[in-house]
C-alpha cells in the first residue's frame, strides 16, 4: 500500500496482488493437482485484504500519510 503513498498509481502504472498459495511446499504447487476450491479461497482473501487496505490508503489525508510512511510534508 506504500505504492500510493509515492503517487505510483499515477499514469500506467499500476499493481496487483497475487495470493502466494496454500503452503512453502514447491513440489505441491508443481506436481500435484490444483485445489480449485482452495485457490478461489485464496484469491477472495487476497482481494479483499487488499480493497479493504486500499480504501484505508485512500481515505485518508497527506497529513496522515507523510506521518505514517515517515515522509517529510511538501
Amino acid at each position: 500500500m506504500a505504492l500510493y503513498a509515492v503517487g505510483y498509481q499515477r499514469g500506467d502504472n499500476y499493481c496487483s496482488a497475487e495470493p502466494l498459495g496454500a503452503g512453502g511446499n514447491p513440489y505441491a504447487a508443481m506436481n500435484l493437482p490444483p485445489e480449485p476450491e482452495r485457490l478461489d479461497e485464496l484469491v477472495g482473501v487476497t482481494a479483499r485484504t487488499f480493497r479493504e487496505r486500499e480504501d484505508e490508503v485512500l481515505a485518508a489525508t497527506d497529513e496522515e500519510l507523510y506521518a505514517l510512511y515517515q515522509i517529510e510534508s511538501e
